[in-house]
């Protein structure tokens, strides 16, 4: 296991900003952002909705106590400062935006919303990000538990885009352009985790088929309501193996294995939405998507690092910060060596991590994606 101990990753910051092409190129092997040569074109915007994959900062807005805006989170920085996601900087919704020609994701609409020339610019040159930490595809979800904190759920997220974006976007640019727009422009969806680990934790296993079928069911009628205002290109980062994260490792009484259940929810997750998406495409003929198979990604990372290509991680169970069991605070234990580890937190990824998550979703290999990369969804 990696030796923690507190030492400042001054490196990291230079790492992924050197160039474009060396964020792509880290010897990355069959994780490549490019496919058979092409490359993805940049959307005139990218409208994310989702969880803790997606925020950058939703929940730091909505309360200043909570802990994305507190130390270690987003120590690795330039500046060394947290930023609101819960990371040591970056969330996978930035490594999608740097693969798409953008610095980073797109800001808060929390963010922008109120001043009106940022927000018209905003919406018209980058996008916005909906996206907040314990939402789920079910409005009930992330209400209760010790973690809670105020978030915006993904039909709060939906309306905010529905009811604010879009009709600005018409006022700007005409009802033909920005419809014109909004179909050239990337939805990058990533929700459901929370969802299933609630399923686990709070219901019988004998109600997880009907669960899933809820689920998906409604998370499909949000991608129908968002075909409906205008989008037409969706990427989607299916849930990743849940039970594999280091709160069930170390503290759930698993002798140090993966959750079965939890992640037998999120294969059957995965499974669900694909076909639900294969026969919904047969009603959009202009619907294109495609789903990110996070689960597989997780799969061979906790399976075979530190030979998982491109990458040189070392630990693969532990917390970067924390031990598991609590969330990253400014008390807890913080390895030095983050480039080494794939799990900040209790649940969520390193910056590190993300960004070899973001790569599986645009590379070359297809144990990753269906029915195509997001490179091929939006090539040239």
């Amino acid at each position: 296991m990696a030796t923690k101990h507190v030492v400042p990753s001054s490196a990291f910051f230079l790492h992924f900003f050197s160039t474009v092409v060396i964020l792509i190129f880290k010897p990355l092997q069959c994780l490549s952002y490019r496919n058979n040569g092409s490359t993805p074109r940049s959307p005139p915007a990218i409208f994310a909705i989702g969880s803790s994959l997606i925020d950058v900062g939703t929940n730091g807005i909505l309360n200043s106590s909570t802990p994305g805006n507190g130390p270690f989170n987003g120590i690795d920085c330039d500046p060394p400062v947290p930023t609101g996601r819960l990371s040591n900087c970056y969330v996978v919704a930035d490594f999608v935006a740097m693969a798409l020609g953008y610095d980073e994701s797109p800001p808060p609409f929390l963010a922008v919303v109120n001043s009106s020339k940022r927000f018209d610019r905003v919406i018209t040159s980058r996008g916005v990000s909906f996206g907040s930490t314990f939402s789920g595809i079910f409005n009930s979800t992330g209400q209760s538990g010790p973690l809670v904190q105020a978030r915006v759920t993904v039909g709060q997220q939906i309306d905010q885009f529905g009811t604010v974006v879009r009709p600005r976007l018409i006022a700007l640019l005409g009802r033909v352009a920005a419809d014109n727009f909004l179909a050239q422009s990337f939805f990058l969806l990533a929700t459901g985790t929370v969802d299933i680990a609630e399923q686990r934790t709070n219901a019988p296993p004998s109600s997880d088929p009907r669960f899933l079928q809820l689920l998906i069911a409604q998370y499909v009628d949000y991608i129908r309501t968002l075909y409906a205002l205008g989008g037409r290109v969706f990427g989607i980062v299916a849930p990743p193996l849940v039970g594999c994260s280091p709160f069930y490792y170390e503290t759930d009484n698993s002798g140090g294995e993966c959750d079965a259940r939890a992640n037998s929810l999120s294969l059957g997750f995965y499974n669900l939405l694909a076909s639900a998406l294969r026969v919904l495409r047969l009603t959009y003929p202009d619907f294109r998507y495609s789903i990110c198979n996070s689960p597989n990604f997780y799969l061979d990372v906790t399976a075979n690092a530190p030979s998982f290509p491109g990458c040189g991680l070392t630990e693969v169970r532990a917390a970067c910060c924390g031990n598991g069991s609590t969330p990253c605070r400014p008390t807890s234990t913080l390895c030095g060596n983050r480039d080494e580890y794939f799990f900040w937190n209790l649940y969520l990824l390193t910056s590190e991590g993300s960004r070899l998550h973001a790569a599986a979703c645009f590379g070359r290999n297809p144990r990753y994606w269906t029915p195509i990369s997001f490179t091929a969804l939006l090539k040239d």
